[in-house]
Parts: structure tokens; sequence; C-alpha cells
């Protein structure tokens, strides 16, 4: 069986060297390894000795095929009308984690290398339901099994207003920001999912609904270095006419 596979080991060799096809799209990993290293045979050796010993030698080497555990306790950091940051626990694996994938359903949306176990996916649509999943994938290329599952629907688009402004239909906001001009709601229905911060112009209900879910502030806010929010007088106005504002817990005016 030896002198059989040194046979062999010498007709590779031939062909190696006497042929003049794409080596690296027609042999395999190995053999390819043994052409580049054909040129540093020991001279006391045979070809095909040499040409044996490599393909004995890389036949012992081990292959990793195990895939890492998968990442476990996804779950939602943040979230805006077009961003999610999410966190989650490290894989195992038995050579040691390269890097993870973030997926929306089955399409990988961003990956995170090193030892990172957070990111902040971007560029999504407001009001909109995205299922997120995590795979680990290890050194040698296998992949985990997905993490569990995150559902996720990013927030309302937000509006400053700073010109004057009609409603012709009802709309839903997460946050609006009136500081100049006037909003007229002008018979339709305004929803504002979070607050409405009123620093500025006139807001006409005008026959309309104003329905607020947070804070309504006739104030002007103000944001610091650290994130801290304070608020000041304001310049706003409200005019209300025949029909009524909600509150769907106390507002602030």
């Amino acid at each position: 069986m030896r002198k059989f596979n040194r046979c062999v080991a010498i007709v590779l060799v031939v062909l190696l060297i006497g042929m003049t096809f794409d080596v690296p799209s027609f042999f395999p990993y190995r053999i390819q390894q043994v052409y580049a290293e054909k040129e540093q045979i020991d001279s006391g050796e045979s070809v095909a000795e040499s040409v044996y010993k490599k393909i004995e030698t890389y036949d012992d080497i081990p292959v990793d095929i195990e895939p890492p555990k998968p990442p476990a306790n996804l779950q939602l950091i943040s979230k805006t009308s077009s961003t999610v940051s999410m966190s989650w626990s490290p894989a195992e694996d038995n050579t040691g984690v390269s890097y993870y994938n973030i997926y929306n359903g089955s399409s990988v949306v961003q990956a995170v290398y090193g030892e990172n176990t957070s990111c902040t996916v971007s560029g999504l649509l407001p009001f909109t339901q995205y299922s997120f999943t995590v795979r680990a994938v290890d050194e040698s290329g296998n992949v985990s099994a997905p993490s569990n599952t995150l559902v996720v629907t990013t927030l309302r688009e937000s509006i400053r207003v700073n010109s004057n402004m009609a409603l012709f239909e009802d709309k839903i906001y997460q946050d609006l920001y009136l500081e100049s001009g006037s909003l007229n709601l002008n018979g339709y229905n305004l929803t504002i999912e979070g607050n409405l911060i009123h620093s500025g112009g006139t807001l006409n209900i005008n026959g309309g609904k104003l329905i607020v879910k947070g804070d309504y502030r006739i104030q002007k806010e103000s944001v610091n270095a650290q994130g801290q929010v304070t608020y000041s007088g304001s310049d706003g106005y409200l005019y209300m006419r025949r029909r009524m504002i909600m509150f769907a817990w106390k507002g602030i005016l």
C-alpha cells in the first residue's frame, strides 16, 4: 500500500512540474502547498519521498469542525425611529469566537468583531417591525445556531416645526418640537406618542383634536453636555376652537 501511495505521489509531482494549467483551481489545498514548496526539497531526498512525507504530515493536522455555542440573552438597549441598539452574552467555542453576524430575518445586516457583544443597527425605517438574531463565527469559519430572537418595532418619526404648517390628514408622530411659525390642525387629529415641546410659534387646534401621550410643555428645552434636560420660558401660543385637547396622562402646560 505504501509503494502504491508513493507511485501516486510521483505522478502528482510529474503533473505539478510538467503541466501548465492553473494549479490553484485544479488541485486540493494540500497539494497546492506541496507545489509552492517543491523548490525547498532537501537535496539528499527524492522528490517523491519528500512529497509523500508532506502529504502524510498535512493529513495529521486536526481540522476544527465544531461550531460555537449560540449567543444568549439577546436584548434591547434602546431604539429610535431609525436605529436599534442591542446586546448579548458571549458565545463559547473550543478555539475562540472570531466575530458575530447580526441578522434581520435571514439577511446579515452587520458584523461585530473581537470581544464586542453589542451593536447599533442603523438605517432602519420608522414604525417598522424587525426580527434580529445573532450567530457566532469561529476562526475556522464554523457558524453557530442563532441566538434568541429580538423583535423590535422602531419608534415613529419625530418632527420639528420652524415654519407655517397645516394638516390635511390625521398624523401621528413620536415627538413634536414646535419652535416657530404655526401648526394648524385644520380639523384633523394630531397624535403625539411621546412629548410635545412648544418653545415658540403658535399651535392652532382649529376644529381638530390634539392627543399627547407624553408631556405637553409650552417651554424651551435645553440639553447639556452630560445629557441633562432643563426647561425654561416659552414664546409659544396655544389657540383652541370648537373641539378638544386630550392627554393620555397629565401633561405639563
